[in-house]
């Protein structure tokens, strides 16, 4: 019975939708500032605010190097390839990678 109840549950809960986790008057945060991690300048800082990507190969790639929401970055080099700093670790990646993450100047 009770393996009913929580089946019956999760069904509701997928039939609802996206949001439907939320309480009542709480919002998706929108980040309207929010720039690619391509277009901050050599030497500057920010902070990830989300990863814009549907695949979900390049979200495990991302999220392996230690890049998530609320991680502080630096951007070392643009040319020719993208160098930034995550924490002491030094990442390199093509410019495809690097526009899926979006960040937030200080």
């Amino acid at each position: 019975m009770p393996q009913e109840n929580l089946l019956w549950k999760w069904f509701r809960r997928r039939r609802r939708g996206a949001g439907a986790g939320r309480r009542h008057g709480q919002r998706k945060k929108v980040y309207t500032d929010a720039l690619p991690l391509s277009q901050l300048e050599a030497g500057k800082e920010a902070v990830v605010c989300y990863i814009d990507t549907g695949n979900k190969s390049t979200l495990n790639k991302i999220m392996a190097l230690g890049i998530l929401p609320g991680v502080r970055v630096t951007m070392i080099q643009k040319f020719p390839t993208f160098v930034f700093q995550v924490g002491n670790t030094r990442v390199t990646a093509d410019e495809q990678l690097v526009n899926t993450i979006m960040v937030q100047k200080d």
